[in-house]
């Protein structure tokens, strides 16, 4: 039994819905499985899931939205199969963005055998190996919006405090995504950051001012990252007041 002193904003049930649909577009997957046993139909099985380090995550999820948790070595693998997938997926298909087009289609599936439920199968499996498609800008209530980056950033994010020069520290926020235009819809609904290209890996950041106003936007949102977003925002506060009392001095050394 793992245990936590960690505290759990105990979400309402669309800002949960919301929360999950950004943990689910980072660290989650959905997907139709083939099974094709001997003396049996060929049967295609859809199949949802997220894979985490952080149990508080996988706990608070299982608490609202049901699952199976699994466990190997440091990862969490929490999932849903058959009807209980499809139940979920039609729960957060709304706030979802990345993998928006694979809830649609996991949503078609039939419980039954069908040549319609391998057509599924196969524009599944090109959804889910292209990582360049373009991605609509769906309309989302602002309060969701901020629970969705907070799924996002507890799964593909970084929270840090970053070293300029020499002792010159400042604070740093960060979504890594193989889509672009994932990041695009992230910057266009909030109206600033940077991207820039790493690899095959793009970023979208924010640093010291603009990423202090977004922490405390989504900060009693997060699970995963929450001590980091609370050691940040404390340490913006303490350098704004510690700028402000230097800027102080100056002023009155100047009278």
């Amino acid at each position: 039994m793992v245990t936590t002193n960690k505290r759990i904003f105990v979400h309402k049930k669309e800002v949960a819905k919301a929360y999950l649909a950004g943990l689910i577009d980072g660290d989650g997957s959905i997907f139709i499985c083939q099974s094709n046993r001997e003396k049996y139909a060929k049967q295609f099985i859809l199949r949802a899931k997220v894979v985490t380090i952080d149990y508080d995550s996988v706990r608070f999820i299982q608490e609202r939205f049901g699952g199976n948790v699994s466990k190997d070595k440091t990862l969490y693998c929490i999932f849903w199969h058959c009807n209980n997938a499809k139940v979920l997926i039609s729960k957060i298909e709304k706030y979802l963005i990345l993998k928006k087009e694979q809830a649609k289609l996991a949503l078609r599936i039939k419980e039954t055998s069908s040549s319609s439920n391998e057509n599924l199968f196969q524009e599944m499996r090109k959804l889910n190996l292209d990582k360049s498609r373009f991605l609509a800008n769906p309309p989302m209530q602002q309060r969701l919006f901020w629970a969705y980056l907070a799924g996002l950033i507890d799964s593909d994010g970084c929270i840090s405090i970053k070293h300029y020069q020499s002792e010159n520290k400042f604070l740093h926020l960060k979504v890594t995504q193989k889509n672009r235009y994932l990041l695009d819809v992230i910057k266009a609904k909030i109206g600033y950051g940077k991207i820039y290209q790493t690899r095959d890996w793009f970023n979208l950041e924010w640093t010291n001012v603009n990423a202090n106003r977004i922490l405390r936007k989504i900060e009693k949102w997060l699970i995963n990252k929450q001590e980091k977003s609370r050691i940040a925002l404390k340490f913006f506060k303490n350098k704004n007041l510690a700028v402000q009392e230097t800027n102080r001095r100056k002023s009155h050394n100047l009278r």
